[in-house]
């Protein structure tokens, strides 16, 4: 399967489709994966629009579980990390970044997906052409004609 990505400055589906359109891209074949939340236009386009969430920071349905039986769910104690052991250390207090792959099953390269994500983490939307079929060079070239930025064919 031959995809074309790009990245466009907005996430607006009218103009997504009117600039995609407009380079002579069908627009029933584009998948826009972003992180913005759903509106009605979006659900009107013809494009597939696929929405990406953040993972839970914390899950609070262990709250819910418990709620109400008397039982103290976190019994544990507390714990500071790099205290109390023998070999105290400010490692233990970094934050280790979490990385999101929101295009995990685009058939994506690990070495260019970056890019994507970073994008759809700012709040811009990426769309995925399916190529099959089609002139790939020519595709590619007209989503740069419609305004998409890091446009790449796969």
């Amino acid at each position: 399967m031959a995809i074309v990505t790009g990245i466009f400055p907005s996430c607006d589906p009218t103009e997504i489709h009117t600039a995609l359109t407009a380079a002579g891209v069908d627009a029933s074949k584009v998948k826009v994966i972003t992180k913005s939340a759903p509106s009605q236009d979006a659900e009107d386009s013809v494009m597939d629009f696929v929405y990406v969430a953040q993972a839970q920071d914390s899950n609070d349905f262990s709250d819910d579980i418990t709620h109400g039986t008397n039982v103290i769910a976190s019994s544990g104690g507390t714990g500071v990390p790099g205290i109390g052991g023998r070999h105290q250390d400010l490692r233990a207090f970094g934050v280790h970044g979490t990385t999101y792959n929101y295009l995990g099953d685009a058939g994506i390269p690990s070495d260019t997906v970056g890019n994507y994500n970073d994008a759809i983490e700012e709040g811009r939307c990426v769309a995925v052409f399916d190529a099959s079929g089609a002139d790939v060079g020519a595709a590619a070239e007209a989503f740069r004609n419609a305004g998409f930025k890091n446009v790449k064919t796969f």
